[in-house]
């Protein structure tokens, strides 16, 4: 299921609506890709990402926005530079 992205709504969807079934608001379907060679948990990840297959997952909460980490190290500041 994928919560509708309308902060007023947020009604639980069908993968693969295009549609909100209840504001019929566009649900977007975000699929990511994830740089891991562990498996993955058929769980949500990070109460979020529901894995797909191989080491694609969706986004099951489009309307918000990702968490980021509190601090960033100073080789990912270095590549953010960039």
């Amino acid at each position: 299921m994928i919560n509708c992205p309308n902060p007023e709504c947020q009604a639980s969807n069908p993968v693969g609506q295009t549609q909100c079934v209840s504001c019929h608001e566009f649900v977007p379907q975000n699929y990511l890709w994830i740089a891991s060679d562990s498996d993955l948990p058929t769980e949500r990840l990070e109460r979020r990402y529901q894995h797909q297959q191989g080491q694609i997952v969706l986004d099951t909460l489009p309307g918000q926005s990702p968490g980021a980490p509190e601090t960033i190290s100073p080789q990912v500041m270095a590549y953010l530079g960039l």
